[in-house]
């Protein structure tokens, strides 16, 4: 289980080096930005956790990969400034308990 563990961490934060500057590029080219980022960054993390609980692994340490792997594009000069002040934005709506407190209100 610990080489598992291990390699899917390298292998989360070697493949968004390599993937997310080509990604997002093509991304910020073709698609309204930043709407088709933030449905990116959602689908991403989603991806992660799907793919460690396919291994085995608790779905929240795919998802915390892939915010890693995020961070890292966007301290890189991935991300301008607007960008990231929009998605800080975005992220402050959805607070903890937003999704819990809407699925109550049904």
């Amino acid at each position: 289980v610990f080489g598992i563990v291990c390699l899917f961490i390298v292998g989360t934060i070697l493949v968004g080096k390599l993937l997310l500057p080509p990604v997002m590029e093509r991304i910020r080219r073709h698609l309204p930005w930043p709407s088709a980022f933030i449905s990116t960054v959602i689908m991403l993390a989603l991806l992660g956790a799907a793919a460690s609980e396919h291994l085995g692994l608790h779905s929240f340490l795919g998802a915390f990969l892939v915010g890693i792997a995020l961070t890292t594009f966007a301290h890189a000069g991935g991300l301008e400034e607007p960008s990231r002040s929009r998605l800080a934005r975005f992220s402050a709506r959805i607070g903890p308990g937003t999704v819990v407190e809407t699925l109550t209100k049904h």
